[in-house]
């Protein structure tokens, strides 16, 4: 007899079924620790990160415009490497798989913020899940479960010119039939992240979106389905019909008083 060598032992060895594996592998993330199916406390703790690194370089633009009062001012050109993104999710299903718990760390160098949010949600069945917490507000394509998944480095200038922002509330999702999805969302505000509580009014922001994929889904089969994903091909013809909606409410500036009186002094000595 000759004795197996270490490769040929290891491909000879049966390889671990889903209910054998206890995590290290991905599964639409990296899956840290998961229970058997047949265990007492059904457990799974999900991790997924994405990070941007930008580089942006305008030293070739012109020194000087014209603001549409006619006013010259000076370009401020940039010769930089940033990390524009970086958002660190964690998945956990406990007790029960229906049972949604989600928590995320997110930093955007743009908007020099650091947001620390958590979800948690119910799922009832395909047609039916309830979720509480932060998330985007479902005023344009680009979020209703698309962000961060984007094929470029962020959204299109018009989308981000159009879109609303993140807020806390409640919503409903699902696909009641085969191929027809919603997105029906209360919350507090087009865009609360840098607003405290005293200064949200008192009227709520409803927000949905319905969306028929009738030749099939649209995308790839993952969390970033929805994405602007121009490098999914597919030989069959695909097609997505759409409908966004929106309630209007009062819009708020976190302006504080003392920075009105320091704009007011600045702008009367200039005025002198």
């Amino acid at each position: 007899m000759v004795p197996l060598t270490n490769s040929e032992n290891a491909s000879a060895q049966p390889a671990p079924t889903p209910e054998q594996e206890k995590g290290g592998y991905y599964n639409d993330g990296i899956v840290i620790w998961e229970t058997s199916e047949d265990a007492k406390v059904p457990f799974q703790l999900k991790f997924t990160n994405t990070t941007q690194v930008r580089y942006l370089n305008t030293l070739s633009a012109n020194d000087t415009f014209t603001d549409h009062l006619g006013v010259v001012r000076e370009v401020h050109k940039r010769n930089d490497i940033t990390v524009n993104r970086s958002m660190f999710v964690f998945n956990v299903y406990v007790f029960d798989k229906r049972a949604r718990y989600d928590l995320t760390v997110w930093t955007s160098a743009g908007a020099a913020s650091i947001v620390v949010a958590g979800n948690i949600g119910w799922q009832f069945n395909k047609a039916l899940t309830i979720t509480g917490g932060y998330t985007g507000v479902p005023g344009s394509r680009s979020l209703v479960n698309t962000f961060p998944f984007f094929t470029s480095t962020d959204r299109t200038l018009a989308d981000n010119f159009f879109r609303p922002s993140f807020t806390q509330g409640v919503w409903a999702n699902g696909e009641p039939l085969k191929g027809l999805n919603y997105l029906a969302f209360v919350g507090n505000g087009l865009n609360t992240l840098n607003i405290s509580p005293t200064k949200i009014d008192t009227n709520l922001l409803v927000s949905g979106s319905v969306w028929w994929e009738p030749l099939g889904a649209y995308g790839p089969p993952s969390r970033a389905r929805n994405m602007y994903d121009d490098y999914f091909a597919s030989d069959k013809v695909r097609i997505r019909l759409g409908l966004l909606s929106q309630a209007r409410e009062k819009i708020v500036f976190q302006i504080s008083i003392n920075q009105v009186r320091r704009t007011l002094r600045s702008t009367i000595r200039t005025a002198c």
